[in-house]
């Protein structure tokens, strides 16, 4: 097969790479591993290029003068044009700043020729019927594969620093710090893979719902009132948790997969009031703006977290034997307090008011409730058992503090109830405090942003917006749970299709 076409080339550039190199001999540096001679399309210009080719290997400058001597003694100066030619490169070439740019467009030239000719030489295999058409397939696609394979190489290194990273390499794997593959960042799956090989096509996929992950230590609510962790919920393989359902309430939920997600990062959010939860930079969070994956999620925006949790249990216990019920020792409410009936359970946290609770009002006639005791467990369980009674307390860390029999005590925590509602539900429902003049009706509690289009939706639920004030990574155990409801059925709205923690609302 024949053409009148000239075969693409760009003689402009090999003569400006050319030029550049006798103009600032530094400059060939940049093109010896991007170029060989043989690149060139014209026979002059190839030879001129493998005279600085074997000069820079040899240590010896390019410039006009060992360029010209070298061609004279290997009698190739007259095949090139004579020294005029080498002069007219030098006199048209300005810098050797863009060499490598026309580096590019030389070899592009190249590999296009080299195509040409392996397109003739496939045109002529396809008339040699003689020939079993497999292996004239064979012959076409080597000569098709051998393009990708003669493009040069980069960043070539002495064998010397080869060998050195090699051993480095084989000692690594054999002490198991690395791997034969491409770590991924999910370590279980790098420890089942090796890492991801070279080549392979990799499918990351899962089933509907997957991906929202909540640390092992996460503790969740049960109908019975107690709190267990998720690590517990998996090894049970089965539980009820409470789910926010399409009205906005929270309803009783039985998960239908228990999946134990390994050891990833994850990432604590902190919340204004002092909640927090542990969750993968996936896990879904409800916000006044719809679901957003905790990436997406920013410091100061808003999330729904709990604001009544109208759980209890079916236990009693007499008044008198309240004291038993606080663990001294490690400084946390023994578990059966959880299970407590509604009015023990009233009784049991005016117990513990009595003990460590304070009354502050200020000159506004505001007032303020209080808890303060020297266990972080301590005090978020007690604002846990609060939100049973639709009571929402912050949490705040106070580096040195007084308790209420004045006592000096570093690291206390305090639990703050300010808001009118949390105040009235307090004395109405735990009840028996001083007899004080209260001012309840001094302050206004503003649970969602009245330009919200759900505000008329949120009105009565059992959530409230809570500000996020401090994401932070750290790495965990987590498990995921896929929700059903308790015939069996999975869920269709996406608002059922969410984990609810003793803190937060986790899609």
């Amino acid at each position: 097969m024949s053409s009148d076409r000239l075969p693409p080339q760009n003689i402009e550039a090999e003569e400006a790479i050319l030029g550049g190199i006798l103009l600032d001999p530094e400059a060939v540096s940049r093109v010896t591993e991007l170029l060989r001679p043989e690149f060139f399309a014209i026979e002059a210009h190839q030879i001129l290029y493998k005279a600085m080719w074997q000069l820079y290997n040899q240590g010896k400058p390019t410039d006009l003068m060992t360029v010209t001597s070298w061609l004279t003694d290997n009698n190739q100066l007259e095949k090139i044009g004579g020294q005029v030619k080498i002069v007219q490169l030098l006199e048209r070439t300005v810098s050797a700043v863009n060499i490598d740019q026309y580096a590019a467009l030389v070899i592009d030239k190249y590999i296009r020729r080299k195509l040409i000719q392996a397109g003739n030489e496939i045109f002529d295999l396809g008339f040699q019927t003689a020939t079993e058409l497999k292996t004239i397939l064979d012959q076409a696609e080597q000569k098709i594969f051998a393009l990708t394979q003669d493009k040069p190489q980069q960043d070539l290194v002495p064998i010397s620093e080869t060998l050195i990273n090699t051993f480095q390499e084989i000692e690594d794997r054999n002490e198991g710090i690395a791997l034969p593959g491409l770590a991924c960042g999910f370590y279980d799956l790098d420890a089942m893979t090796g890492g991801f090989q070279r080549s392979d096509l990799i499918i990351v996929a899962g089933r509907p719902s997957m991906g929202k992950c909540a640390a092992y230590d996460t503790l969740v609510l049960q109908k019975d009132g107690s709190l267990i962790t998720l690590a517990e919920v998996y090894q049970r393989q089965e539980t009820e948790l409470l789910t926010l359902g399409k009205n906005w309430k929270f309803q009783i939920t039985k998960p239908s997969a228990f999946i134990d997600d390994g050891i990833k990062p994850v990432f604590r959010v902190t919340t204004k009031s002092g909640r927090f939860v542990e969750t993968t930079i996936t896990h879904p969070f409800l916000t006044v703006d719809g679901w957003k994956p905790l990436a997406k999620l920013q410091v100061g925006e808003k999330i729904a977290v709990p604001r009544r949790l109208d759980i209890f249990g079916n236990e009693t216990i007499p008044e008198n034997q309240f004291a038993s019920l606080i663990d001294s020792d490690n400084f946390c409410l023994s578990p059966i307090v959880f299970k407590l009936e509604k009015s023990q359970l009233a009784l049991f946290i005016r117990y513990l008011f009595s003990l460590d609770g304070w009354v502050k009002i200020l000159e506004s006639r505001e007032v303020y409730f209080g808890y303060s005791v020297a266990s972080e467990k301590f005090v978020r369980q007690v604002q846990h058992l609060l939100l049973r009674f639709e009571i929402i307390g912050a949490i705040e860390k106070v580096e040195e503090g007084k308790s209420r029999k004045g006592k000096t005590n570093k690291n206390l925590w305090h639990l703050t109830i300010t808001d009118t509602l949390s105040v009235k539900k307090l004395v109405a429902d735990i009840g028996n405090f001083p007899s004080i003049n209260l001012d309840l009706s001094s302050s206004t509690l503003n649970l969602v942003r009245q330009e919200n289009f759900w505000v008329e939706k949120l009105e009565n639920t059992q959530i409230f917006w809570d500000k996020v004030l401090v994401v932070m990574e750290k790495f965990a155990e987590s498990r995921w749970f896929s929700p059903q409801r308790r015939n069996g059925t999975r869920q269709k709205d996406k608002n059922a299709n969410n984990l609810t923690t003793t803190d937060t609302i986790c899609g």
